[in-house]
């Protein structure tokens, strides 16, 4: 969202948040404002993931998946916070089409777009050790789909310009003591339609 850093929930270490706020990286001196919307804000929530898209009819928003919520379960909820010409922002419900896949609630995961598709990759969830699969939400027809799980948490992932994604470090559910500096990479075709 140039020229703004956005920050979205957390936590004061007490309870879950669910605060925006934003710095003008143009406009010195630097300052942090609270971003006031006047829309349904989502729940409070941690160890969520966002990203922004940049292709399609979602053009522009910071869209957030998951996170683990106040009463510490495992959230599956997606929302796009906008800023408008005027200056105002908002927050939208992703909508989830009936009769089709619902992603898997999960926290301490990551969130990349490929084009208009959000890519949820790893987390856990309310069950010890579940294998989380890789799920995608197609912003243009509010459709998910689910493939095979990676097996991480707490990790880190980014998109290469040869369309691989690229996973480093964080923890396995196969040893989730011990973090990795393992890195995995695997193309996005069969899993994504790019």
């Amino acid at each position: 969202m140039k020229p703004y850093l956005v920050i979205f929930g957390g936590n004061t270490g007490n309870e879950a948040t669910n605060d925006v706020w934003c710095l003008n990286v143009e406009v010195s001196p630097f300052t942090w404002a609270k971003i006031r919307c006047h829309s349904e804000l989502p729940p409070p929530r941690v160890y969520h993931s966002g990203a922004q898209c940049l292709s399609g009819t979602a053009t522009g928003m910071v869209v957030t998946f998951g996170g683990r919520g106040a009463n510490q379960t495992a959230l599956r909820d997606t929302w796009g916070l906008r800023r408008h010409r005027d200056g105002s922002w908002d927050w939208v419900r992703a909508p989830y089409k009936a009769d089709t896949v619902i992603p898997t609630g999960r926290y301490q995961h990551k969130v990349l777009f490929v084009g208009s598709l959000l890519v949820a990759i790893g987390g856990r969830s309310n069950q010890v050790a579940e294998e989380i699969p890789v799920d995608v939400y197609d912003t243009e027809t509010s459709e998910w789909t689910s493939n095979a799980s990676v097996k991480r948490f707490r990790h880190d992932c980014w998109l290469s310009e040869d369309m691989h994604i690229y996973i480093c470090g964080g923890f396995s559910q196969d040893n989730p003591n011990l973090s990795t500096n393992a890195v995995v990479r695997f193309g996005v075709e069969g899993i994504v339609k790019a």
